[in-house]
């Protein structure tokens, strides 16, 4: 294992959905299991997940103001004392499977990127046609993400998994001289925004060059402020064949950009709820949320079912002491299932504010603005 990983995740196995969700995310992680774990290990930088047997080895670890990881505990029984040494141990959140799937993704996101950005390889949105090379073959693709460490390609044919190849990084992106980059192909994705007719394949970069950072980095820059447009060689030939007014590069480029939200802009999205009723709720503290605003949410509830999607007007903002919502008209279904989430042990419950705090909390996802 890596000393001091961004991830740790320590079970005995159990915690394949968190790994899965963190694979899906493309985030890195270190994993230990049954006599794999020692005594003792040094803090994560970010995330730590753990049963409740394991939790032990992170008691001594600072927590997040003091520069430690995020703690979660996974926990299977439900019991005070478990709770209550959690809570002694500095964890965060207890997890309660069978925990709604996205509910636990974004938790996770919340985790990782909320607060001050520490991601080191900040993503931007490209949405730019590009040349790859295979040995001797030639591809094109359309980049739609690019980092310091590697990139997303969205192509019609798939490249292989584990397959080696240079990418090219043209002037118009970076505004330096074009530069082909090694990168191998770590995954894989059918299904872009137009569907399985497309594939998304995750690029890693591989020993690069000085000249190779410099170009990388001056792309960073350059499309930090949104997707440029760069010609491709079959622009000519596309408008002549296009229907009159159409410009179906650009539209599909919109198309793509309107779905890609970093990841860290996804997490500030992620309310943690408390105290919930069918009349609102109080979530965690939120500079941004002003009284009057009204959010349109989605409130995740038991594994499996859909979220309960409701309208919120913020009635008061207490600064840390979170934000107090009104739900506004609430369906007659919506608010039944409001009261039967209350009925029930929290899927996901916040440690750290005290017992009282933590009842009837929630995970959920600001959608967009409400109307007013």
């Amino acid at each position: 294992m890596a000393d001091n990983p961004s991830v740790l995740i320590v079970d005995d196995g159990e915690l394949g959905d968190v790994r899965d969700i963190l694979e899906d995310l493309e985030v890195d992680y270190s994993h230990l299991r049954g006599s794999a774990v020692p005594r003792e290990l040094a803090a994560p930088q970010r995330l730590f997940v753990s049963t409740a047997r394991r939790a032990a080895v992170a008691a001594s670890w600072p927590g997040p103001a003091a520069g430690g990881p995020v703690k979660l505990g996974v926990v299977a029984e439900d019991s005070n004392a478990l709770r209550e040494a959690l809570r002694r141990s500095g964890f965060d959140f207890l997890v309660r499977p069978p925990v709604h799937r996205e509910a636990l993704r974004l938790l996770l996101l919340r985790a990782l990127y909320t607060g001050e950005e520490r991601r080191r390889d900040p993503r931007v949105s490209v949405g730019a046609e590009v040349s790859c090379r295979i040995g001797l073959r030639r591809r094109s693709a359309t980049l739609i993400e690019l980092s310091s460490r590697g990139g997303r390609l969205l192509s019609r044919q798939p490249f292989p998994l584990g397959a080696r190849l240079t990418l090219e990084i043209p002037t118009e992106l970076s505004g330096e001289p074009p530069a082909w980059l090694r990168a191998k192909v770590v995954r894989v994705q059918e299904g872009g925004p137009l569907g399985a007719t497309e594939h998304v394949t995750a690029l890693s970069f591989e020993s690069l060059r000085p000249e190779g950072e410099r170009v990388v980095a001056a792309a960073l820059e350059r499309c930090a402020g949104g997707p440029p447009v760069v010609p491709s060689e079959a622009d000519g030939a596309l408008a002549a064949a296009r229907p009159q007014g159409a410009d179906r590069r650009r539209q599909r480029r919109a198309a793509f950009n309107g779905e890609v939200v970093s990841l860290h802009d996804e997490a500030r999205r992620v309310l943690i709820g408390r105290d919930i009723s069918p009349e609102g709720m109080r979530v965690e503290a939120q500079p941004d949320l002003q009284a009057g605003r009204v959010l349109h949410l989605a409130i995740y509830a038991a594994a499996g079912e859909p979220p309960i999607d409701v309208r919120a007007r913020v009635v008061r903002n207490d600064g840390a002491a979170g934000v107090a919502l009104h739900f506004d008209e609430l369906s007659g279904g919506a608010s039944r299932r409001i009261e039967e989430l209350v009925a029930q042990l929290p899927g996901v419950e916040p440690l750290q504010d005290g017992e009282c705090a933590a009842l009837g909390s929630v995970v959920s996802r600001v959608l967009g603005d409400g109307v007013n």
